[in-house]
């Protein structure tokens, strides 16, 4: 989780290319490129206070992923890894 918490990468303004990309990250199935979206949107809905549909469809879709992937990896329950990655988010933003 630690190397997560350091991945850092700006989102396109535009939603259509920043839509695409993370469509594309989000179909790769890779946990560090989930864990990218996820990321990403939750600091751009941090900054301008909300989504769009499409992005907050895409930051569900990258939670969803992120956390059925890491349960595998880690042996522990989809709600446990919720839990930390809502501890780990939540951290970095203070």
């Amino acid at each position: 989780m630690g190397e997560m918490s350091e991945i850092q990468e700006s989102l396109s303004k535009s939603w259509k290319v920043r839509s695409r990309k993370n469509q594309e990250r989000l179909s790769s199935g890779d946990p560090l490129q989930l864990y990218q979206v996820f990321r990403g949107l939750l600091e751009l809905r941090s900054q301008k206070g909300s989504l769009n549909n499409s992005d907050r469809k895409q930051l569900a879709l990258s939670l969803e992923l992120l956390t059925e992937e890491l349960a595998v990896a880690l042996d522990q329950s989809p709600e446990q890894i919720k839990e930390l990655l809502e501890k780990t988010t939540a951290l970095d933003a203070a």
